[in-house]
């Protein structure tokens, strides 16, 4: 969950961000990030940023999934709590 929609300059250094932690080796080349503004939620029908392997796009499907997966996570850890992070 992010503050807002990230614009182009933030999505630069996201991709940047993203690319020095693959390059340190080990999760971190791994990661797969969903930036979803919290005003947004849930919004499945939206496209958002999304990091996987080595590049950023914009995926409705997977979007709606990882939100789906990661809202229950949220709620699992914390029941009743924010679903920010």
């Amino acid at each position: 969950m992010v503050q807002r929609e990230p614009d182009k300059a933030a999505i630069r250094r996201l991709r940047r961000l993203h690319r020095t932690l693959a390059h340190l080796g080990g999760l971190g080349g791994q990661l797969h990030c969903l930036y979803v503004p919290v005003q947004n939620v849930p919004d499945p029908a939206r496209l958002y940023p999304y990091w996987a392997g080595d590049r950023m796009t914009h995926r409705a499907r997977l979007a709606r999934r990882i939100m789906r997966c990661g809202v229950q996570r949220l709620s699992r850890l914390d029941p009743g709590g924010p679903a920010t992070g």
